[in-house]
């Protein structure tokens, strides 16, 4: 569910009448209109002259004409009407302030500061004081609408909208949101609104009554759906933390029962490392497995080396592709940004299909580990030299080994720079608990079977 988009709907819905009965108790949106008019030349304090159209006599000038009806943008409610924002509200910019007196953080005695694309920050005056509406006037976000509170300093980038008691202003920010008005900003290279512009802009206007309803109607409708978003993030949460509870139990034996005509690990390994001379049973374990598996070093069932350096005068249109971190997107190899090279490389520089392609090295801690299987569509890449592979007839248990927390624990425990990486000989030296080969399928194919079921739910939250 796009809660988003929910939220667009239920403004649509509003902004064009649909979102709350008509009361004829209400009375219309012309009479509301007589009594602005009257307010308007009561106290010009409130608002700034409305747009008069009509007769130039005294008693009209006062009168705002609403729209005819082929002027509306989309059909309203008949008690409604269709008028220009400068006829109800009063728009004005705000003014400079040097930005070197803007500070980025709120202290005592500072107020918030609006600019174009919002908050810009905190200074120490104001130049506004009440509940607003603020419209942004330059910049790529110009037409946004953010709403200021209290005492508060508007740059000459916002446009304070002034309301009057006539106008919920609650209303105000929700009709002004789904106007969209950043579809009049000048096509340039800095897009603008002037106020000129704003204040001809149709807006519809419903009776003052039925504004309150609309306005609680949407406040009930945001607030469920807020709740639905943050029951969507504890959600997204659990998913992970469940992929972690899986593979925690999956390393730990404890994921698939165990078959006693499985052979042992034990018998694997012998035949596995009977040519190396260096294997050593481990007898010191991090925790205790199954009698059928086998605690060892990963470098015991694979080989593994770091890719390729190349030149930036290496790089052509038409090359052999070489696979980076930025090709590695939650657990899948992405091939959207390819860079391609023309230079010498190593026969074990090329990837097989099967192998684990793993970020070895990157700025971000958080990266250093993300691996992937590489499928057949990658087949005889390359990949960059802060990448490495490892290359194993294990590996669908083993890259499911190296996405637990138990691995990654264990790597940044034994980084013992301060450089993010995962070196060679700490990928060879990681400990695995080593399953019998039939209890590695077992496991993988329940690890994939739970996995699906949680990407579905987890596409659904989109």
């Amino acid at each position: 569910m796009n809660t988003k988009l929910l939220k667009q709907k239920i403004l649509d819905l509003a902004i064009r009448g649909k979102l709350t009965q008509q009361l004829k108790s209400d009375g219309t949106a012309r009479e509301l209109l007589e009594q602005i008019s009257l307010k308007v030349s009561s106290s010009s304090s409130t608002l700034s002259s409305p747009r008069r159209r009509g007769s130039p006599s005294s008693s009209a000038a006062k009168t705002i004409i609403p729209l005819d009806k082929n002027e509306a943008p989309f059909e309203i409610p008949a008690n409604w009407e269709w008028v220009r924002i400068g006829d109800i509200f009063n728009l004005q910019a705000g003014k400079n302030i040097a930005a070197g007196l803007i500070s980025s953080t709120c202290e005592d005695g500072y107020y918030p500061c609006f600019g174009g694309n919002g908050l810009r920050g905190f200074v120490s005056c104001f130049n506004r004081e009440g509940d607003y509406p603020l419209i942004g006037r330059q910049g790529a976000l110009c037409g946004n609408i953010n709403r200021a509170t209290g005492k508060f300093y508007a740059t000459e980038h916002a446009v304070v909208v002034e309301t009057n008691s006539m106008m919920n202003v609650s209303l105000a920010c929700f009709f002004l949101t789904q106007l969209n008005l950043n579809q009049y900003a000048s096509s340039t290279a800095q897009p603008g609104l002037s106020v000129a512009k704003i204040n001809e802009v149709p807006i519809p206007l419903p009776p003052l009554a039925e504004q309150q309803r609309i306005v609680a109607k949407i406040e009930e409708a945001f607030a469920e759906i807020d709740a639905i978003e943050k029951n969507k993030e504890l959600l997204k949460t659990h998913i992970k933390q469940t992929r972690q509870k899986i593979l925690d139990l999956a390393i730990h034996g404890k994921l698939v029962p165990q078959n006693k005509n499985d052979e042992p690990a034990s018998v694997l390994l012998e035949r596995i490392t009977r040519d190396n001379p260096h294997y050593e049973k481990l007898t010191d374990i991090p925790f205790e497995i199954p009698e059928s598996w086998e605690w060892v070093k990963l470098g015991y069932l694979g080989n593994t080396n770091i890719g390729l350096t190349y030149h930036p005068n290496e790089i052509v249109d038409n090359g052999i592709p070489v696979l980076r971190s930025n090709n590695i997107v939650a657990g899948k190899l992405d091939l959207s940004n390819l860079v391609c090279v023309n230079s010498k490389i190593l026969d074990n520089q090329f990837l097989n299909t099967g192998d684990i392609l793993i970020c070895a090295r990157n700025g971000s801690q958080s990266l250093v580990g993300k691996c992937a299987i590489v499928d057949k569509s990658a087949k005889h890449f390359s990949f960059g030299a802060f990448m490495a592979v490892f290359r194993s007839e294990y590996n669908p248990f083993i890259y499911h080994y190296l996405n637990s927390e138990y691995f990654r624990d264990y790597m940044f425990e034994a980084n013992s720079t301060q450089i993010c990486q995962l070196t060679q000989n700490m990928l060879k030296n990681a400990l695995i608990p080593f399953p019998p080969l039939a209890e590695q399928k077992r496991i993988v194919d329940r690890i994939e079977e739970i996995f699906a079921s949680l990407d579905e739910i987890s596409l659904h939250l989109v």
